[in-house]
């Protein structure tokens, strides 16, 4: 009981304050097990902002709840987004940390514009997002090989293993499928395909994934989600 609970204090330190981007200070592997139920918590903050908001212009509410929805994540997914588009161009090119952030700047507007666009009827679906972006990040972090030491063949984070894979994917598309059905399907696949293409294209460019790379993934796969929620 008390390793639960300390896994799942270190999931919801590192999905607020932010992944430590040493390797020397890992979040323990059982933590990623909570990954999903700390997304969960976050979208309930959304969730409760935008039905407080339904009166405003839509365009202002999807302003403030994409807001909300990065500040009770400690803007962690922003910030990784923007260092992880930064040490994919570093060398390569000029301004690359502006890139950086330029980048984190269209997932929040591209996030906005969905937030705003969502029909009443799916607007409860803000629940989901951010945990299916939070189990996107053990997805692309399972098995995957270390981006700091390439070529290597060294895995990332050697605790994280098929337990906290398969709990965590049990968690997420359990609530999803029982609870959005036949539109939940649409949107588990969605963000399944963009951390599954997220991870190769880490491994391929970069050699492996580092913490920025991980939760620039999860930050992707819970825009990917809102977008395919306003289109259905």
């Amino acid at each position: 009981m008390a390793s639960g609970l300390g896994d799942m204090g270190a999931a919801a330190r590192a999905l607020v304050v932010g992944i430590p981007r040493e390797q020397g200070a890992a979040t323990p592997g059982g933590a990623l097990l909570f990954f999903p139920l700390i997304g969960l918590a976050i979208g309930a903050v959304a969730a409760v902002a935008n039905v407080a908001l339904q009166a405003a212009h839509p365009r202002l509410r999807g302003v403030f709840v994409a807001a909300v929805l990065a500040g009770a994540g400690g803007a962690a997914g922003l910030r990784s987004f923007a260092r992880a588009v930064q040490h994919l161009w570093a060398g390569r090119v000029a301004g690359s940390a502006a890139a950086g952030w330029a980048g984190a700047a269209g997932a929040f507007a591209l996030k906005a514009w969905a937030i705003a666009s969502l029909s009443p009827s799916l607007a409860p679906a803000l629940l989901f997002a951010p945990m299916l972006g939070r189990w996107a990040m053990v997805v692309c972090a399972y098995g995957a090989r270390d981006a700091a030491r390439p070529g290597t063949g060294a895995r990332f984070h050697r605790e994280i293993g098929f337990r906290e894979f398969a709990w965590a994917s049990a968690l997420a598309l359990g609530l999803l499928l029982g609870t959005l059905e036949a539109v939940g399907v649409v949107v588990a696949v969605a963000a399944a395909g963009t951390a599954v293409a997220l991870r190769l294209f880490w491994h391929r460019r970069r050699g492996g994934v580092n913490w920025d790379m991980v939760a620039a993934t999860g930050e992707v796969a819970e825009t990917a989600a809102l977008v395919v929620l306003f289109s259905v």
